[in-house]
């Protein structure tokens, strides 16, 4: 079984927090997941559904800015 299928089995039975390491952060958690549902929409059998270049680029550039730490929480943050 590769990568892919492996990915791809455990996560339709037990869900995408069932392949990430339970080593990271609980916070990145949802970041993983959004990360891991992009990859996995490149990977998909048919051509056709997977996104471009370009919509993957936007997608994890939506990511990063939702992740993107506040300005308020950054600012209260000890020197």
């Amino acid at each position: 079984m590769d990568l892919v299928a492996w990915v791809t089995a455990k996560v339709e039975q037990y869900g995408l927090e069932s392949v990430l390491d339970q080593n990271l952060d609980e916070q990145f958690k949802d970041e993983m997941c959004m990360v891991l549902k992009i990859g996995l929409l490149c990977v998909s059998n048919l051509p056709t559904k997977r996104p471009s270049m370009r919509s993957v680029v936007m997608l994890l550039l939506e990511v990063k800015e939702e992740n993107k730490p506040k300005l308020k929480a950054v600012a209260t943050l000890p020197i």
